[in-house]
């Protein structure tokens, strides 16, 4: 996560659940992309669809990345508090 001044900032108490979040999406992605290489004459129309909710969707992660950064290091305060 960066915060303003460039600084990389860790969570004191919920730490494990950023690793957690991280490696669950590594894992499904490589499923993801075996299940997609095994697709035959399916793997132009999954490619098409794919291109489109990236075209959707990219937007909308990069803000929800932001906002989920922001409401785990609340959480983490609260925790502490």
């Amino acid at each position: 996560m960066n915060q303003s001044n460039g600084e990389q900032h860790s969570l004191k108490y919920l730490g494990f659940f950023r690793v957690a979040v991280t490696s669950t999406c590594v894992y499904f992605s490589t499923v993801y992309e075996a299940v997609k290489d095994q697709a035959g004459p399916l793997k132009p129309g999954v490619q098409d669809v794919e291109d489109l909710l990236k075209a959707v969707i990219r937007p909308l992660m990069c803000l929800a990345e932001e906002n989920f950064s922001k409401l785990l290091d609340f959480v983490d305060k609260k925790v502490c508090s």
